[in-house]
């Protein structure tokens, strides 16, 4: 695969880049920043707009948009990546540091930091490997979320004593929770150990639980 070679990109407007390419220093950009294609930067790459990248973007330290991250494929940092809206790959997102927006943070098969991941709102992951020191969100959406399917909820062993309750329509979400924190059974629910870590977390969401409670 061939990359055009730059030594650094440093400009005050909107910038568009066709096919590959590979940075040996910074991007600063006073605009937009979109490249039909992959990008590898040595350094760090910095915009005060939105960052669009039809395959992976990578760089050697930080990536900084000062509104969104948009990435056909995948996401990877030496250092942080942040944005000030939302953060979207579809393939993976990796960072040596935190992973941080205002908004949400979407990707398909995994989120690793080395630092925290924090979002906004919500944070939604196909699969359900998320590495980091501490997640933070308002909601965190997965492929097996309650809202996504019952059924899964349903059929774990902790859950089976309120399967007919999870499974029936009539009852919504809130009066699951209801039904449960009324049997008590929230405490014994999350200590469960065999919780995936993107299930405990969702769980705690769920009953509005964090560690000190």
């Amino acid at each position: 695969m061939k990359y055009l070679e730059i030594e650094k990109i440093q400009d005050d407007k909107d910038l568009h880049y066709y096919g590959n390419i590979e940075v040996m220093g910074n991007v600063e950009v006073t605009g937009n920043f979109t490249v039909s294609g992959n990008i590898m930067c040595h350094g760090y790459i910095k915009v005060s707009g939105f960052i669009k990248v039809s395959r992976h973007i990578k760089a050697k330290l930080s990536i900084e948009a000062g509104e969104f991250i948009e990435v056909g494929k995948s996401i990877e940092a030496g250092d942080k990546i942040t944005a000030i809206d939302y953060i979207e790959a579809k393939e993976f997102i990796k960072s040596g540091s935190d992973v941080i927006c205002g908004d949400w943070i979407f990707t398909k098969n995994f989120i690793k930091a080395g630092g925290m991941i924090k979002a906004g709102k919500h944070i939604s992951i196909l699969n359900k490997e998320i590495v980091a020191n501490s997640v933070e969100a308002q909601i965190i959406h997965f492929a097996t979320n309650f809202n996504a399917s019952r059924k899964y909820w349903a059929n774990k062993e902790i859950l089976l004593p309120y399967r007919d309750i999870i499974l029936d329509n009539a009852n919504c979400l809130s009066k699951i929770k209801s039904k449960i924190i009324e049997k008590n059974a929230v405490d014994k629910i999350l200590n469960y150990e065999n919780w995936h870590q993107l299930e405990k977390l969702s769980l705690m969401l769920f009953f509005k639980k964090n560690e000190n409670n």
